[in-house]
């Protein structure tokens, strides 16, 4: 696995990079094997060469080793905490504004006097055999679009004329929360996954984006759906016509673009038609190929259609009926998940029906059995079905 983190770094961060380094084997001489607590390896003189030279621990500042870091700014965070589908009253949020963009995090370590710049390791691996690597002027690196709920470890390179020293490694644990994403000229953009499922497992994160229309994305916006996201497939659930759709990805041509008239909820132009069931089916098998991930899955305010089938996926792979409906009604943090001005009382009527529709009008033991049954009478196979399952979920840790 090439990219196992995604990040985005500040603007301001930008200006002082020398150079970005994307893991081992990739424009780096630098080793990925971790050092150990107790000392500190020089592993290398900028010419290449080796040495077994021992010297004092590079110190951390920030994060505090094991530490906890909320993700989530504290609006989401404390209303995610709480939320219950039947009581929680989110009409304070309500205020078509984007509220929900996560809090990057900023390491920091003391500076060494004979460095000329540093490489920063990160890494959800403990021996960090699989790392993100980014050269920085400064003795401080801005990241954000971090993971949630996951440890990460991270070390640190001084590189000098005359020599290279690594720290030791250093690590720090992210809360569990919605990952909320912020792309430049895009809304109610996030992750779909992160979530437990109920038999245990996790849905995973950096597979699935939802969000809203890219007509009017940035190249910055752009940068980072393709570099930071690797965004592979752009799933346009909007009407030909309707804003840029059925024409291209604003991504670009190297973006797989698949455009389909998005059903959604139970009513009129909703999932239990015939047609609106092939059309379903045609949604679906768009996530039973590992080659077009991640998705970015959006309509116009990426809420209605795109919001139907977040449920049906994450009703798929098990998870909970209250993170369904929290995540489904985190778009009312956003400007264009509001731009319609429907009231959240209507917001929550549509997905609640075409939640029940599912687990009363199909046999199943538990409401990812019930999905699974409405999908196969869509036309989608028992083996396309276990194909989703095996890519997007994971053990929970």
């Amino acid at each position: 696995m090439k990219k196992l983190l995604i990040f985005i770094l500040s603007a301001a961060m930008l200006l002082s990079f020398a150079a970005c380094d994307k893991g081992q084997g990739e424009g780096t001489d630098m080793t990925t094997q971790a050092t150990t607590t107790e000392e500190t390896t020089a592993v290398g003189t900028t010419s290449g060469e080796t040495t077994e030279e021992t010297a004092e621990d590079i110190a951390v500042i920030s994060p505090e080793d094991n530490s906890k870091i909320v993700l989530a700014n504290e609006n989401v965070y404390g209303w995610w905490k709480d939320f219950n589908w039947k009581k929680t009253d989110s009409s304070e949020f309500y205020q078509h504004a984007d509220i929900y963009y996560p809090i990057p995090v900023v390491l920091e370590w003391e500076a060494v006097e004979w460095a000329d710049y540093y490489r920063v390791y990160l890494s959800v691996d403990e021996d960090m055999s699989e790392v993100e690597s980014y050269l920085v002027n400064e003795n401080t690196l801005t990241v954000s679009t971090l993971f949630t709920g996951k440890t990460y470890y991270w070390q640190i390179d001084a590189v000098g004329a005359e020599k290279t020293v690594r720290s030791s490694v250093h690590s720090f644990r992210t809360a569990k929360s919605p990952r909320t994403i912020e792309v430049e000229g895009v809304s109610n953009t996030r992750d779909a996954g992160g979530h437990d499922t109920l038999d245990g497992g996790r849905m995973k994160q950096g597979m699935i984006y939802r969000g809203g229309k890219l007509e009017e994305i940035t190249a910055n916006g752009i940068a980072t759906f393709h570099d930071v996201l690797g965004i592979k497939t752009d799933l346009d659930l909007r009407t030909v016509g309707e804003g840029g759709a059925g024409v291209k990805s604003p991504l670009g041509d190297d973006i797989k673009y698949v455009n389909l008239d998005g059903r959604y909820y139970i009513g009129d132009k909703g999932i239990t038609d015939k047609k609106g069931k092939e059309i379903i089916a045609d949604e679906i098998r768009v996530f039973t190929d590992p080659a077009n991930y991640p998705v970015y899955i959006h309509c116009s305010l990426g809420r209605d259609r795109t919001g139907t089938i977040v449920l049906l996926l994450q009703g798929l792979v098990g998870v909970g009926k209250n993170d369904i409906m929290m995540d489904y009604e985190l778009s009312i943090f956003s400007v264009t998940g509001t731009l319609d001005n429907a009231s959240i009382e209507a917001i929550r009527s549509n997905i609640q029906a075409t939640y029940n529709y599912l687990n009363t009008s199909y046999k199943g033991y538990s409401f990812a059995e019930k999905v699974e049954n409405y999908l196969l009478s869509c036309g989608i196979t028992a083996e396309e079905i276990q194909a989703i399952r095996d890519i997007l979920l994971e053990e929970a840790k």
